[in-house]
């Protein structure tokens, strides 16, 4: 097998690509080279192979697949696996790639070069740890990167048409008050709703070693700066082959370009309809016209060891979006947690008692605000530790999205009243017939003719449809 390092045409030494310059840098003599010229001058031929000798013993390791390789600048014996394909001399620290294994169907069709070296990656991992009210006050001090590494991970770029078609159920909320009561309506409407869009290069890794949560966390990349494949880019980073074929990728394409278009069906530039919730009764998405081109993306993987574990990170390494997973520290989550259940609680009651005096309903009422206040902004803690997240949708790859069938209808409308001031709750005959409608999956049977209101407190309107989201 061929093993390619570029060498220096000044100095000989061993060259990289450089991010900020965008061109090949020689780190011995400073001397810059535009790559598609060193391409040129480090061109090499695949000998043709000498007669194999016939041998006894030394049996193939079946245990390993590990693949040994030699320095050209050291003879250093390197050891890679069956998919590494750049990779650097850890005797001399020269870099190393392998031409043949990235050829043939395992050529890329693009790459985007780094653009932000290791420094901003230990920046970014730095500034990670600012702000964070539950990271252990010794991860800072005590924590080791012990490895940051620069590679290119293979990426299927998905081009594709989709179409979608569906039925959601959405309602719309309208309060006033009077000077008894808040009076609150509730209509509700079934969308149909059909569309298709183009989707153009969603990105799907394609390397089983690579966590594929952080891969889709490091999104979006920029796809403006792609760049035809060539060797030179790999001189100083490690590069993989793909070993996910793109066929194998489709599920999670399908999944991503589904649930896009749900968002986009179901949002506001799918109608004028300003609804206050929306719930799917069925729906179905398909791609046609699917095509998918092999490419690399650059990205930092960091590892930082902390009291015997290890945490993971990653960086884009064109945009420098970075994304991990810190640790939680228990005492601090449990601190935070009661000050603000007792400061809230307590700062409640007062307000209570000063509007309506000291009761066990306020308190009741007031300790319970502080309880939910509490869990969600220890919850909102706990979300900031962890930014590695799969992505659920595709809505940054699509465009020409189009509505082709938007049908929305009134089905029926409930209204409920609750007295000012004394928490009390009448739920007029209106409310209750809204919900047997609800639990009987329409409102079929709660139709008056005209509306019908009861007394009581509650009101009930049932009635034919409407297009366009207009009554």
């Amino acid at each position: 097998m061929a093993v390619l390092q570029y060498k220096c045409p000044n100095c000989t030494g061993g060259i990289e690509f450089d991010q900020s310059l965008q061109k090949m840098l020689c780190p011995f003599c400073q001397t810059e080279f535009e790559a598609t010229a060193l391409e040129e001058f480090n061109a090499v031929e695949e000998a043709p192979r000498d007669t194999q000798w016939m041998q006894s013993g030394g049996e193939e390791w079946l245990d390993s697949d590990l693949q040994g390789f030699t320095c050209p600048s050291c003879a250093g014996e390197l050891l890679g696996d069956a998919k590494t394909a750049s990779t650097r001399c850890p005797y001399c620290g020269n870099p190393t790639v392998l031409p043949a294994r990235l050829s043939g169907v395992f050529k890329p069709d693009c790459i985007i070069p780094f653009k932000l070296d290791k420094a901003a990656a230990q920046g970014a991992f730095a500034q990670k740890l600012k702000g964070k009210h539950l990271l252990p006050k010794q991860f800072a001090d005590q924590s080791v990167l012990d490895e940051i590494v620069g590679s290119y991970v293979p990426f299927w770029l998905f081009d594709c048409q989709a179409k979608a078609h569906g039925t959601w159920r959405a309602t719309r909320v309208k309060t006033w008050s009077d000077r008894q009561f808040r009076h609150t309506r509730t209509d509700h409407f079934q969308l149909r709703r059909a569309g298709d869009a183009a989707f153009t290069q969603i990105p799907v890794d394609a390397c089983s070693k690579m966590d594929s949560n952080y891969m889709d966390a490091i999104e979006p990349f920029d796809h403006s700066g792609i760049v035809p494949f060539q060797m030179t880019f790999l001189s100083g980073y490690l590069a993989d082959m793909y070993d996910v074929t793109a066929e194998q990728c489709r599920p999670r394409i399908e999944k991503r370009c589904s649930e896009s278009m749900e968002q986009a069906l179901t949002g506001a530039q799918a109608g004028r309809g300003n609804y206050n919730s929306v719930k799917r009764e069925n729906s179905q998405a398909w791609l046609t016209h699917a095509k998918a081109n092999y490419a690399l993306m650059p990205v930092w993987n960091l590892n930082a060891k902390f009291e015997g574990q290890n945490y993971r990170f990653a960086m884009n390494g064109q945009t420098g979006k970075f994304v991990g997973q810190l640790p939680v520290c228990k005492k601090r989550a449990a601190a935070w947690w009661l000050g603000l259940f007792a400061g809230i609680s307590a700062a409640m009651i007062l307000v209570f008692a000063l509007l309506f005096g000291l009761s066990i309903f306020w308190s009741l009422v007031s300790v319970g605000i502080g309880v939910f206040t509490a869990i969600a902004v220890v919850g909102a803690f706990k979300k900031q530790m962890n930014t590695a997240v799969p992505q659920k949708a595709a809505c940054n790859y699509m465009g020409n999205f189009r509505i082709t069938k938007n049908q929305d209808t009134f089905l029926f409308s409930n209204t409920q009243r609750v007295r000012i001031n004394q928490g009390a709750v009448a739920v007029g005959a209106g409310a209750a017939a809204g919900s047997m409608a609800r639990r009987a999956g329409g409102s079929s049977s709660f139709k008056p003719s005209g509306g019908s209101s009861f007394k009581g407190g509650g009101s009930y309107k049932g009635g034919g449809g409407y297009r366009g989201g207009r009554r």
